[in-house]
């Protein structure tokens, strides 16, 4: 039977991971009847005779970045499951459960914490809350609100009387014509906020209500109504709604951090009403919208809806084209915080951080971590015959991330022309400096993404790792000629022209768009830089276009013959479908470029892929025979309505017909403790004596900086 086998590879996964000596050694029986099970030498067989959970788990923990591939033959449609990342007391991890034709990841959960809070929201004095945010300009209008509960007291308000029953904890909300405006204010991503002064003890029942009459804006925007217990400020009950480039959608929401799944509603329906109900009878919560249509009001969820969902992370609707009758294979990929699917060997879907029940719970993530070491397993639960020739895990390498990272805060001291953010654009090495190049935002204009204008600075180094800020940044701003007014720009490359001078180049944000590629001129590697006079490089493309909104991201090189080549991001159409996607120009003289006529060269991610999103190249290199690529990709994560940025890994030998790293994200968000839990992009290769080391912006909530990772050359040699 030698296309039958059953093998599990520990060894070098974890110290605790040794070979085995025998099948039955290594599983232990957890649940269910001991002589249904059968381990044999090449296979394990499961005979279940009557319905019930019938599981194994591994004796042996698994640590680090794996994957797992195992083949199941059933006797008919019955459930099977694989459980991974397991806690050693079943406290903690995750199950993956193929049934009829769904897909299903549940966690495995067993704190009671959201139990308690939820029944505390019914049985204290509370007060509601109305939040508004938006990315641009945006205005939000609303008409009524009320708060009541029968025989106690009731707290209503038309706004004819301005913000009187109402504090404003954020922003400068106003009122005009007896209605709410929240934004209207020319600031860019910002929050207004107002919460009633007054607050209320629930009788037996609870509700409140408001009546938005119109929301207006570019951008993304979103607007919360919620109530707020006395006794819990942290912590609210309440429905979002989101708009424009935030989607579509309302989703139930209950702080510290656990969502319901969004229902998606008509972008144009920007008037409707929005109705939060709490009955202490059933200690139940309930949000609803209604559209003012024939429909009325539909529920978007509530509190027990939220407690069943809380072991549920995604169901994914399998077509009957990647279901076997009697055979099934599975194969499932962690990397760092990310878990990927296949069933049959096609992609089902990908998951990142699913430990997390709501966005807000990001925060916490680097006290309570995603798992990365566990058990694994196997259930069963119909009654039939189960056979699995097949249980494989291996270990797969990971790239070695600086253990005193960030190499550069992203943050300075308030008035610093980098006060707010640190971005990095490129690194080079001349003699025996390394020369960082980076992007700083100042805290100017709120209006502008970032909340300031971009500028590019520099700090070098001797060894790589200890970076010291240029006394004399920024080295180039970018100023409107014949005016001192600034635009914001993005710092992206640096290479030698013919004439050996060094040209900077970035990318130009004007009339709300990152509009085109521009470069700088300097004499030496630390400047002074001036504006070029071949500008701009490229710009954005006439619609319909890979690149007719934005075009941004992006890095140069410069080849043996003299020649440029250029690796770079539009945002635009290819087939109706949206995003950003990797496009390639060329350039004899560095003063005319050519964009590839075939571009966008680098598509997005196939269907359910960690980078479907979108993918945006930032850094690439000649290493060996190859070009390496490094950019960052995104999936929607819609377990907690989030977009999780990491960086992606590609190869080519033509900069046309680019190779996916079959192992990505080669640097992602990190499980167990590491510091990147929130985002890993920006990166920028260089190469060094062991491989390449990868600069890169990551980190977490309120601590992300320009970070370092190195490759080891076995890892790009050893593709496979």
């Amino acid at each position: 039977m030698a296309d039958i086998y059953l093998i599990i590879v520990l060894t070098f996964m974890a110290s605790n991971v040794t070979n085995h000596d025998s099948m039955k050694k290594d599983w232990q029986i957890v649940e269910g009847s001991s002589g249904a099970w059968d381990f044999q030498a090449d296979e394990i067989e499961c005979e279940i005779v009557n319905d019930g959970l019938h599981r194994i788990l591994s004796e042996k923990i698994i640590s680090g970045d794996w994957i797992i591939e195992t083949e199941i033959e059933h006797i008919n449609y019955s459930s099977q499951s694989i459980h991974f990342s397991i806690a050693e007391d079943y406290s903690y991890g995750y199950i993956l459960t193929l049934e009829n034709s769904e897909l299903i990841l549940r966690r495995i959960t067993t704190d009671n914490e959201q139990d308690n809070w939820i029944q505390s929201i019914t049985s204290n004095p509370v007060r509601a809350d109305i939040l508004a945010y938006g990315t641009s300009n945006y205005e939000i209008e609303i008409d009524n609100f009320t708060l009541a509960s029968p025989d106690v007291s009731s707290i209503t308000d038309d706004f004819e009387s301005g913000l009187a029953q109402w504090n404003q904890y954020d922003g400068q909300a106003t009122t005009q014509g007896g209605r709410l405006r929240l934004g209207n204010d020319g600031i860019m991503a910002h929050n207004e906020g107002v919460q009633t002064i007054g607050r209320i003890l629930p009788n037996e029942y609870l509700e409140a209500s408001v009546q938005v009459n119109s929301v207006s804006g570019d951008g993304g925007c979103q607007i919360d109504f919620r109530l707020i217990p006395e006794n819990n400020q942290s912590g609210y009950l309440g429905i979002q709604r989101r708009f424009n480039q935030f989607g579509s959608e309302f989703i139930f929401k209950v702080m510290p951090g656990w969502d319901l799944p969004p229902i998606s509603v008509p972008n144009h329906a920007r008037k409707f009403n929005l109705k939060i109900t709490c009955d202490r009878s059933t200690g139940i919560s309930a949000g609803y919208y209604n559209l003012l249509d024939e429909t009325g009001w539909i529920k978007i969820g509530d509190t027990k809806m939220l407690q069943i969902s809380r072991t549920l992370v995604k169901i994914w609707q399998i077509p009957k084209t990647k279901l076997r009758p009697r055979f099934n294979k599975f194969n499932i990929l962690k990397r760092g915080a990310t878990y990927a699917f296949r069933l049959n060997d096609h992609m089902i879907g990908t998951i990142t951080n699913p430990k997390l029940q709501g966005a807000i719970q990001i925060n916490n993530l680097y006290e309570f971590p995603e798992p990365n070491k566990g058990r694994y397993g196997l259930s069963f639960t119909n009654k039939g015959k189960y056979r699995i020739p097949k249980f494989q895990i291996w270990p797969i390498p990971s790239v070695k991330k600086y253990e005193g990272n960030p190499i550069l805060s992203s943050k300075e001291a308030s008035g610093a022309w980098d006060e707010n953010q640190a971005f990095p654009a490129t690194i080079k090495k001349f003699g025996e400096t390394y020369y960082l190049y980076y992007t700083g935002i100042d805290n100017t204009d709120s209006r502008l993404e970032g909340g300031g204008i971009g500028r590019i600075g520099l700090a070098t180094s001797y060894d790589g790792y200890h970076f010291e800020k240029y006394e004399q940044n920024p080295i180039f701003e970018r100023v409107i000629p014949n005016s001192h007014q600034p635009l914001k720009i993005q710092g992206m490359s640096l290479v030698k022209e013919p004439n050996e001078r060094y040209a900077l180049t970035y990318t130009v944000w004007d009339n709300d768009r990152w509009i085109r590629l521009e470069y700088a001129i300097g004499n030496s590697p630390y400047g002074p830089f001036n504006l070029g006079l071949n500008n701009p490089l490229i710009k954005t493309s006439k619609p319909p276009g890979f690149d007719e909104t934005h075009i941004h991201l992006h890095n140069l090189i410069r080849q043996l013959d003299g020649s440029f080549i250029m690796i770079y991001t539009g945002f635009g159409r290819v087939l109706d479908r949206w995003g950003d996607r990797g496009g390639l120009a060329m350039s004899e003289d560095f003063v005319k470029w050519t964009k590839y006529p075939d571009n966008p060269v680098f598509p997005l991610g196939e269907s359910g892929a960690w980078d479907d999103t979108h993918v945006r190249p930032k850094g690439i290199i000649k290493y060996g025979d190859y070009h390496y690529m490094f950019y960052e990709g995104a999936h929607y994560a819609e377990h907690v309505a989030l977009w999780f940025d990491q960086i992606g890994m590609a190869r080519s030998k033509d900069l046309i017909h680019w190779e996916r790293y079959p192992y990505n994200p080669i640097i992602p968000i990190d499980a167990g403790g590491g510091r990147d839990t929130l985002v890993t992009e920006w990166p920028i290769p260089i190469e060094i004596e062991s491989g390449l080391a990868i600069f890169y912006w990551g980190g977490m909530p309120g601590n992300v900086g320009i970070s370092r990772a190195d490759i080891c050359k076995d890892l790009l040699y050893g593709w496979e």
